[in-house]
């Protein structure tokens, strides 16, 4: 795809070539093949809807890499960005940082989730949502989905395959792509306890260069039954 042009829905300071951003080089997100392929598509559909926001300190992306990435998949030119400022390059991090780790920590409501994809009328619109079939038929009541038996738990394919590349595809709106299933698990900890154990996770995950806070508590607690 070449030079797509995208409807720009949202305020910012100014369009910039794509070829001018800078990635920062400090960003702990991992971006998958069909995490960016399911932004692009967004794109199309929906436009710009939040700029790609750049530090006046540093010249870099503070939010926003993805987009970036579907811009460059799409063949954008230009991209709606915002430039913001900072007092300090830790301020700068501690915002690359939470723009990721803060949504995190928020739960879905089921039941307002079940209400919203009822509404939707447009069913090639429900990809949009991010949420993949299985995932669908499980909150509209169909069962539970089964899992993928190519698919282990860390989200990486078990018969060989890079889980950074995936197996996305989505010709139109319609998203084939094998994906993990994810599951709640209910614990109650204090205040304390769970900003104790978002710090080790989150210190981990760095370390470590996990893809998730998930895989990272994951591969914390098979080092702890292996020690």
């Amino acid at each position: 795809m070449k030079n797509m042009k995208i409807k720009t829905n949202c305020s910012y300071s100014k369009m910039i070539k794509v070829s001018d951003l800078k990635p920062n080089p400090m960003n702990p997100n991992v971006h998958p093949k069909n995490q960016i392929e399911l932004l692009a598509e967004v794109l199309k559909y929906t436009g710009w809807r939040d700029p790609i926001t750049i530090s006046n300190l540093s010249g870099c992306i503070v939010r926003g890499h993805g987009r970036m990435l579907a811009a460059k998949l799409l063949g954008c030119e230009t991209v709606p960005v915002d430039y913001q400022d900072y007092e300090n390059d830790q301020m700068e991090l501690a915002d690359l940082v939470a723009d990721n780790v803060i949504k995190e920590l928020s739960r879905i409501d089921d039941n307002l989730i079940k209400s919203i994809m009822a509404k939707m009328k447009d069913e090639s619109l429900i990809v949009m949502t991010g949420f993949c079939n299985d995932e669908i038929l499980k909150i509209m009541g169909g069962g539970e989905p089964e899992v993928d038996e190519h698919f282990d738990y860390y989200g990486s394919f078990n018969n060989g395959g890079d889980p950074e590349e995936g197996n996305a595809s989505i010709p139109g709106a319609e998203r084939q792509v094998k994906e993990i299933k994810f599951y709640k698990l209910p614990l109650l900890f204090s205040e304390s306890d769970r900003d104790l154990i978002v710090s080790m996770v989150e210190k981990y995950q760095q370390d470590n260069k996990a893809n998730t806070p998930a895989e990272a508590l994951i591969l914390m607690c098979k080092e702890w039954e292996s020690a």
